[in-house]
This record gives C-alpha cells, sequence and structure tokens, in this order.
C-alpha cells in the first residue's frame, strides 16, 4: 500500500485529501494541530514544520509528499510576515530537503492562486506571476 504523508493536513483542503486517500493508501497527517482527529486508517503526527526539527517527527519509507502547510497568519502582514517565511519558505525548503534524503518518489507542492495576475478567466500554470501581497510572494518563494 502506498504510504502518502500530507501536510497541513487540518485545513479544508487538507481534510478532504486526507479522506480521498485514507482507504486506498497509508496516510500520515501533518498538523500542528491534531485535537479532535481521529480516523483508524489515518496516522495523525502533531509537528510544528516551522521548527528546527519537525523533520526528526516524519515517518520513512514515504512515496508521495502532499505539501499543503501553509501559515495560519496570512492575513497578518507585518505582524504575521515571520510565521509566513518560516511555514511557507522555510518548512518547504526543509520538507524537501528531508524528502530527497528520504528518496520520497513524488512531492507535490501546492501554492495559491494569488501569485498569479487577477484573471477572470480560467488560470493555467503558463500565466504571469505577480503576487501582490507578502503572503503570495513567500508561497511562491
Amino acid at each position: 500500500m502506498p504510504k502518502i504523508l500530507v501536510t497541513g493536513a487540518a485545513g479544508f483542503i487538507g481534510g478532504c485529501v486526507v479522506n480521498r486517500f485514507a482507504s486506498s493508501h497509508q496516510v500520515y497527517a501533518v498538523s500542528r494541530c491534531c485535537d479532535g482527529k481521529s480516523n483508524s486508517s489515518v496516522e495523525w503526527i502533531q509537528a510544528d514544520l516551522a521548527t528546527i526539527d519537525c523533520q526528526t517527527q516524519l515517518p520513512h519509507d514515504i512515496d508521495y509528499v502532499i505539501h499543503l502547510a501553509q501559515s495560519k497568519q496570512y492575513r497578518d502582514f507585518p505582524s504575521g510576515s515571520v510565521d509566513m517565511r518560516r511555514v511557507n519558505i522555510d518548512s518547504t525548503c526543509k520538507l524537501l530537503e528531508w524528502a530527497r534524503k528520504s528518496r520520497v518518489k513524488h512531492f507535490i507542492f501546492t501554492s495559491t492562486a494569488d501569485v498569479y495576475q487577477r484573471s477572470t478567466v480560467l488560470l493555467t500554470e503558463i500565466q504571469p506571476v505577480v503576487p501582490d501581497s507578502f503572503y503570495a510572494a513567500s508561497k511562491l518563494s
């Protein structure tokens, strides 16, 4: 059974991803807060990706990482800028390095539509990136 590590698993999209794969994959759900989370087929890992050694809490032999984590302080600029950098940039770099060393087969990173220029048409990845906030710039980074 393939093993998936999902960061930001307690969020709306993270919860949907965890539920989608829970019956067909071994899912490790990572979140800063796991209170009230229970699913017998999902192993919840309470970890703050912004901390220095959070990777020591992660399991080995992971096939897929789905990195959905984002700073909860994304609306709080400038007061939340340190957390945004730590979660959106630093933790992504650390997680990528952990995945490389752990020989993870696939790493799926989600950003935000806010990195793109505002548009009334359906966006694709070839659209110009024009982040208009610190949050969007941190996700683009």
